[in-house]
């Protein structure tokens, strides 16, 4: 999963192939579609695991001064970003 959620990342979903994860996983094809039946599930659940990490970084925001230190975070993160790859920001 981490592999596959780092290729997306860096390449973009249409810039990853089920072959390219395999192989950067250092694992054979069959244990890849072992866990995921085809591209779109895999997809499915990288998003899904991103998902999940986005929202643990809101867990504890109950006051204004916490919510605007996120924004100032996911602010300066996106900007020192340059988007390469169909990397695309969280909707926030």
């Amino acid at each position: 999963m981490a592999t596959a959620a780092q290729l997306m990342y860096h390449h973009g979903v249409a810039g990853t192939s089920l072959v390219d994860v395999h192989k950067a996983a250092g694992v054979g094809p069959s244990q890849v579609y072992h866990y995921f039946e085809d591209k779109e599930s895999l997809v499915r659940a990288v998003i899904a695991h991103r998902l999940h990490a986005v929202l643990a970084t809101l867990r504890g925001l109950d006051s204004m001064e916490g919510l605007r230190a996120w924004r100032d975070l996911v602010v300066d993160t996106y900007r020192q970003r340059n988007c390469e790859g169909g990397w695309a920001p969280t909707p926030v």
